[in-house]
C-alpha cells in the first residue's frame, strides 16, 4: 500500500496537504526546509542521502528520473534486480516511518538504526519465503487453477 501511495503522490506530505487545503507546519523534520514533498523526503533530503549511502545500492543509481515518485520508482523498477529493487523499497518504507515518527512523536532514529531495520526485515523476508519453499504448501486450488492464475479461457 505504500509503494503504490508513493507512486500516486497521495502520501499525505506537506506540499500534497498544503494542495489539500489543510494548513499545517511544513517543514522538514530532519532539515527544517520549508514545503516539502516526498521526492524530498525519501531522496533529496539530507537525512535520506546518509540512509542512501549506508544501503547497499549505488547512490548513482538513484538519480534516475525524479521529476515525480512514479517516474523514479519505474526507473529503478527497470534498472535493479528484484532484491535490490526490494531493498529500495524497504528503505523508502523505513525512511517514510522514520519521518513520521520525528514529525509526530518527536523521536528520532540514527541512519544506521533505519538500515538494521531494513535488513533484519530483509532477513525476516528471506527466511519466510524459504520456509514456504520448503514447505508442503499446495500449488493449486481444489478447482486444478494455479493459486497466480485467473483460469479464464
Amino acid at each position: 500500500m505504500f509503494t503504490w501511495r508513493a507512486c500516486r503522490d497521495s502520501l499525505p506530505t506537506s506540499t500534497n496537504l498544503a494542495r489539500r487545503g489543510v494548513n499545517i507546519q511544513g517543514a522538514c523534520p530532519w532539515c527544517s526546509l520549508e514545503g516539502k514533498d516526498l521526492l524530498h523526503s525519501l531522496l533529496r533530503c539530507h537525512f535520506a542521502r546518509l540512509v542512501w549511502a549506508l544501503s547497499s545500492i549505488p547512490c548513482a543509481i538513484l538519480v534516475y528520473d525524479h521529476s515525480s515518485p512514479e517516474l523514479w520508482f519505474r526507473g529503478l523498477a527497470r534498472s535493479l534486480d528484484g532484491p535490490d529493487f526490494s531493498h529500495v523499497l524497504l528503505c523508502c518504507w523505513f525512511l517514510w516511518g522514520a519521518r513520521n515518527r520525528k514529525l509526530f512523536e518527536n523521536s528520532s532514529l540514527s541512519a544506521p538504526a533505519i538500515m538494521d531495520f531494513v535488513r533484519s526485515w530483509e532477513m525476516a523476508l528471506l527466511q519466510n519465503d524459504a520456509r514456504l519453499q520448503s514447505s508442503d504448501f499446495p500449488t493449486k486450488t481444489r478447482h486444478g487453477f494455479p493459486f497466480n492464475s485467473v483460469g479464464i479461457g
